[in-house]
């Protein structure tokens, strides 16, 4: 990699022409959140990671584990759609509140391919933004060969966007893409390292301030090769030369400064933009990359109805039901 002129503040290193990264500022204590499947399965350990409380909330109960845990109930329904679901998750959402308690940043966490975190995690963040909370949030996307989940996903995401104070968009498309011999257990494995990776550093600082796109590269593949798996899955994420600012965490035991500089740079000619560079610590070579939208996405296509102004949306915070009722109408026959 080509070597270029750094300079070094507190263990972050920047390029001569980039700007120190702008973050979203976040205030303890932190309480996570995780919605869904999905993020019931991560929010465990990513509190763990940051030393934060962690609630689990989900409409089907094998999702729950422990006493941190809150149903949000469908019944009588038994196959809800994502509209029920997120009506009982409006519903619910005081409980939740209740149960994060005094904490003043919340991190929402859901696969957004499931209806139960499409339908959920929207809502949470909501609510946690009315209570004057910090939210960021994180949203894994579904696989590209999932189109039954596509259109879903692609709403739930601009809600969610909507009510966070910054959303990290994590893309299992992008993910499997970017390494085609990996299987989709393989890529979510990948994802999910990333995400705690991500999850991780937020105790440094180190949260966009806008909405982002993570980037991640498979285990032990070297920092050159883990650097052009990162930029593949970029393009293939939409992040084209559009990127506001990019974050990347050089992983590695001694990386010499040249090359941490070089990853900066190979990521900002690609993604566009500042780029920072952070030396993240032991391990295996490797880089997970986060970069900011600077612009239009990939993701605003799966909603292809996503410019129909709001007052003319078919996509209701109630959900649609039927109400049972008599009506004494007299037949009229000709």
């Amino acid at each position: 990699m080509i070597a270029r002129s750094i300079r070094a503040t507190r263990g972050v290193f920047y390029l001569d022409r980039a700007a120190p990264l702008a973050v979203t500022e976040v205030s303890g204590p932190i309480m996570i959140v995780g919605a869904g499947g999905a993020g019931s399965r991560l929010a465990p350990e990513a509190a763990s990671r940051l030393g934060a409380g962690h609630v689990l909330v989900s409409n089907v109960a094998s999702d729950l584990r422990g006493e941190a845990s809150i149903e949000v109930s469908t019944a009588p329904v038994i196959n809800p759609t994502v509209h029920v679901i997120r009506s009982a998750a409006r519903r619910g959402a005081p409980q939740v509140l209740g149960a994060v308690g005094g904490a003043r940043t919340v991190i929402v966490m859901a696969g957004l391919a499931g209806r139960s975190g499409a339908g959920i995690a929207p809502m949470l963040a909501e609510a946690a933004s009315a209570a004057g909370k910090t939210v960021i949030s994180v949203a894994i996307m579904p696989f590209g060969f999932e189109k039954d989940r596509v259109f879903g996903a692609g709403i739930a995401l601009k809600r969610l966007r909507a009510a966070s104070d910054c959303t990290i968009i994590v893309d299992n498309d992008a993910m499997l893409e970017g390494s085609p011999g990996l299987g989709a257990q393989s890529c979510i494995g990948m994802a999910n390292a990333a995400i705690m990776h991500v999850v991780g550093s937020i105790g440094a600082g180190d949260v966009p301030g806008g909405d982002s796109v993570v980037a991640a590269s498979r285990a032990g593949a070297g920092l050159e090769e883990s650097v052009r798996e990162a930029i593949k899955m970029l393009y293939e994420g939409g992040v084209r030369g559009t990127a506001a600012q990019s974050l990347v965490h050089v992983i590695g035991d001694d990386v010499p400064v040249g090359d941490i500089a070089g990853a900066a740079a190979a990521v900002s000619g690609t993604a566009g933009g500042a780029a920072t560079a952070r030396a993240a610590g032991p391990g295996g070579e490797g880089v997970v990359v986060v970069s900011e939208l600077g612009g239009a996405s990939k993701f605003d296509s799966y909603d292809p109805l996503g410019a129909i102004p709001a007052g003319m949306t078919l996509d209701w915070d109630e959900a649609e039901r039927s109400v049972p009722c008599d009506l004494d109408i007299v037949q009229i026959e000709r």
